[in-house]
């Protein structure tokens, strides 16, 4: 089943870079409000309607929860749950178009409540580029391009250091209530190699794939993006971690900062040993 469920997530993605792509400026029209209250582009809907469309030819029993389209029931007894994010990044492809970096991301996990670590298939297809970023459980996180497919690991590197490169999420301390953690250490991070990278999918696929060392995240808007990278994350060798050391694994999907208000602080690293370094530097 895993190996269907792998083809299946492929296919999703590539049918939404599809859409992206046939959509061209018009993908760029505003259409209404999504269920956090933002403005959604046409090219956020159709993304996402193209994986459910793919989801519905294959017979998936899964359920979906998606930024577009709220929680989505595709068959009676959905045995799996699949999370959406049609369009990540839709500030950078409404100003930046092809020079931007955004793309859709797509997760499916074995259960309808399950642990982050119950994650089967985990998938991020970066438009501009049309590179497929991917995991499956217990296999490996992969890179598909220029139909080439080639293992991804991240940097492995271990200690915090002026060359570490650190992705974050510009004025999130203003835009969202979040923690004392996390303020403290982005100040502390200021004094490093730290980076604006509005596209949550972009500090993935860059940590995932060894361009990027450390994020800087915090849990929001029923954490979509963070449920589909976490398994991209582990399977090329790194951790998510809350910042009392403990793996987001561990965790159910629906408990952990789920709730809209709730923005607990994480670190995404490209190892165990870089996180708890940050961790035990800042809270010993």
């Amino acid at each position: 089943m895993t190996e269907e469920i792998e083809q299946i997530g492929l296919s999703a993605l590539r049918k939404a870079y599809n859409v992206i792509f046939s959509l061209g400026e018009s993908g760029k029209n505003k259409v209404r409000n999504n269920i956090h209250g933002e403005i959604s582009l046409l090219a956020d809907i159709e993304a996402e309607k193209a994986v459910l469309d793919t989801l519905k030819e294959y017979n998936l029993p899964i359920r979906i929860i998606s930024e577009e389209h709220d929680i989505i029931n595709l068959s009676n007894n959905p045995k799996f749950l699949g999370i959406l994010d049609g369009l990540d990044g839709t500030k950078e492809y409404e100003t930046k178009g092809p020079n931007g970096r955004y793309g859709t991301m797509f997760g499916i996990f074995n259960g309808i409540n399950p642990n982050y670590s119950d994650y089967i298939f985990s998938g991020i297809i970066e438009h501009p580029t049309r590179k497929l970023f991917y995991a499956v459980k217990n296999k490996g996180a992969f890179i598909i391009e220029n139909n080439s497919k080639n293992k991804i690991k991240t940097s492995n590197k271990k200690e915090l250091s002026k060359e570490t490169i650190i992705y974050y999420h510009k004025d999130a301390e203003k835009k969202f209530n979040v923690d004392n953690s996390y303020r403290k250490l982005l100040s502390e991070f200021k004094k490093f190699n730290f980076t604006d990278m509005y596209a949550a999918q972009t500090k993935y696929i860059d940590i995932a794939s060894g361009k990027a060392d450390l994020a800087l995240e915090f849990t929001r808007k029923r954490n979509l993006e963070i449920a589909v990278g976490f398994g991209l994350i582990k399977e090329a060798g790194g951790s998510t971690l809350d910042i009392n050391g403990r793996d987001l694994g561990q965790n159910r999907y629906f408990k952990f900062g789920y709730n809209k208000e709730d923005h607990k602080t994480l670190l995404v690293a490209a190892t165990k040993e870089l996180a708890l370094s940050i961790i035990n530097r800042q809270y010993k």
